[in-house]
């Protein structure tokens, strides 16, 4: 055995972390994947291997404390080798969620006499109740080969991770992760947006010719049955779509859509000269067509408390894209939610409760839709509130869940490759 080796350099860490990368790397690439979860379980779990050298190197690292202090690092890495590799390998896919019942098999309360096996237990214990196994186990379910979603009483807001492919880069990755790991990410999101989308557009369409026909007076001739239905891809019940799609891409005022509002926002701020003007007109932007559900809720005044809470990021009175930038990204932090340790959700609750999930969704989206750069921050709030709920049942907030999917809608609308536009007529 490895004797403790409290002053084990970062060079030296860096070195037996290799030694373990590039050894089930080539492990992979000669072995049957059952013998690849065998080894990781005998490795990992038991600390032994049928490799000298990865054992040596794993030993090295669990008695070290600078290899205890980076140990969910490793054990993730390795874990994401695995996968990566099986991924991109459709009939071997099928393999990746036996990954995570290797952890699932672990017994804490087991008390080994051996001191490598012991310490190991503890390390992985400590993995399982980390924030990495976390977006290890939703990477794990996001890859499984079911299409289909169970919403049984029983589920958890955790269970519909897959659905919000918007949530992925927050939900499943972190600082750590490679470049290789953060592109298989940017793949599955760009396939399961596109499913979506392909899938909305079509419900869409298949809705589209019921009304066309009804308007026809044939739908008591039976025509409507030749009609394939396409079933709603969403969570939304048919009326709240129908809702969604009309707000979103139809005229709520004067001046049009809300695509069009954002636009001749845009097209105004060549002539605003200073941060005060865009300021005040940014409030403007935002109150207009918005109408509470709740008659004495106040929200004009509301928002405006807000507003006397954003400052410009600098002394300076000029208007810059720095500026507008950061004003965007601390509205949407003080109407969605805060940080992951300290949601500060209170306000988003109330906007739900008293403007109503679809203007709650389009306050948002008119905020992007002037700002595109701080869509990634849109992402992130929400993924705030996921985390923070997602050991909730689905019949605990179904507010949050609607306003998922909601946004699912709006950006699909305006952020996605379809055209929707035969939308309007349902």
């Amino acid at each position: 055995m490895v004797k403790s080796n409290l002053n084990f350099t970062w060079q030296e860490l860096n070195q037996e972390k290799a030694i373990l990368y590039e050894y089930f790397r080539q492990y992979l690439s000669n072995q049957s994947p059952t013998e690849v979860l065998d080894e990781f379980r005998c490795l990992f779990i038991e600390g032994r291997s049928k490799q000298l050298n990865a054992r040596e190197a794993l030993e090295k690292i669990v008695f070290s404390q600078q290899g205890q202090e980076k140990f969910d690092y490793i054990i993730n890495h390795c874990c994401h080798i695995i996968i990566n590799y099986w991924s991109n390998k459709p009939e071997l896919q099928e393999f990746i969620p036996r990954l995570i019942d290797i952890f699932n098999s672990v017994n804490p309360q087991i008390n080994y006499y051996d001191r490598r096996k012991k310490r190991l237990l503890k390390l992985v214990c400590d993995f399982k109740n980390t924030e990495q196994y976390l977006k290890l186990t939703r990477l794990v379910e996001l890859l499984s080969s079911s299409q289909t979603i169970d919403l049984s009483n029983n589920k958890n807001v955790g269970d519909l991770a897959k659905r919000y492919f918007y949530l992925y880069k927050d939900l499943l990755l972190g600082d750590e992760h490679s470049q290789e790991e953060k592109k298989m990410i940017r793949e599955i999101r760009k396939n399961n947006q596109k499913c979506f989308e392909f899938q909305l557009s079509q419900h869409i369409i298949y809705r589209a010719r019921l009304v066309q026909i009804a308007r026809a007076r044939q739908i008591s001739q039976g025509a409507g049955r030749i009609i394939r239905r396409v079933n709603n891809p969403t969570l939304l019940s048919e009326k709240d779509l129908k809702i969604a799609i009309k707000q979103y891409m139809g005229k709520i005022n004067q001046e049009g859509t809300i695509w069009q509002s954002a636009q001749k926002f845009l097209t105004e701020n060549k002539f605003r000269r200073s941060y005060r003007e865009y300021h005040r007109d940014l409030y403007r932007y935002l109150i207009n067509s918005i109408s509470p559900k709740q008659e004495d809720y106040q929200f004009a005044n509301k928002l405006k408390q807000i507003f006397n809470q954003i400052k410009s990021p600098s002394n300076s009175p000029e208007l810059t894209d720095v500026a507008m930038l950061s004003t965007c990204r601390q509205l949407l932090k003080y109407l969605v939610a805060a940080t992951y340790k300290q949601p500060e959700h209170y306000q988003f609750i109330e906007l739900v409760k008293c403007l109503g999930t679809v203007q709650t969704i389009t306050l948002l989206i008119k905020i992007v839709l002037i700002c595109p750069q701080a869509k990634p921050d849109l992402e992130k709030r929400f993924a705030i509130l996921f985390t923070h709920y997602q050991s909730y049942k689905l019949t605990e907030v179904p507010w949050l869940v609607k306003s998922l999917e909601h946004l699912l809608v709006a950006f699909s609308i305006y952020f996605g490759k379809i055209d929707l536009s035969i939308a309007k007529i349902i």
